[in-house]
């Protein structure tokens, strides 16, 4: 197996949010439990909420995050029930929702606004939340115009990818504790 794999996202987005982001490097075995974000889902009136904590152990000091890309990505369907209709940050973070160039698919993106905002190594920062319409495609099928099925995103079991300034990015999956 190889130590180190170059991930190298080909997309070619409307938003340049992810541009510096385009490539990094994962390290396959001291990736787990590096970086962690855990989530607290809450129905609330009207849709449903999503509050997370970002967890670093890693050496450096994160920058970024993007919920959708990992090992393995989760393409998070465009669908009216799967955009958030509220994204909030933490002070001097700024959150998004990235729709690729001729997708079908989007992530969701947080990055630091300035480096002093950056997660220290042993450091935690909550405070990064997304609040869905009420979705109620659940219990139908619901297909797009091709006849493909519409998946509906459950938002607190997704990869991400967390970046790091000294380039290097490791990837997890979101978990409820």
């Amino acid at each position: 197996m190889y130590k180190h794999a170059l991930l190298i996202f080909s997309f070619v987005y409307f938003n340049t949010a992810l541009a510096s982001e385009k490539q990094c490097f994962i390290d396959l075995e001291e990736n787990i439990n590096q970086v962690q974000l855990k989530v607290k889902k809450t129905d609330i009136k009207g849709g449903r909420l999503y509050e997370y904590e970002l967890i670093n152990r890693v050496s450096s000091e994160l920058r970024s995050f993007v919920i959708g890309l990992g090992k393995v990505n989760e393409n998070i369907q465009i669908f009216e029930a799967n955009i958030p209709k509220l994204v909030k940050s933490p002070d001097n973070w700024k959150g998004s929702v990235i729709f690729p160039e001729k997708g079908l698919y989007m992530h969701l993106y947080w990055r630091a606004t300035k480096p002093e905002s950056y997660i220290e190594s042993g450091k935690n920062l909550q405070g990064f939340r997304i609040e869905l319409p009420e979705n109620n495609f659940i219990k139908t099928e619901a297909i797009y115009t091709d006849g493909n099925k519409i998946k509906v995103v459950d938002y607190a079991n997704m990869p991400f990818t967390a970046y790091f300034a000294d380039g290097k990015c490791y990837w997890g999956k979101v978990f409820v504790p």
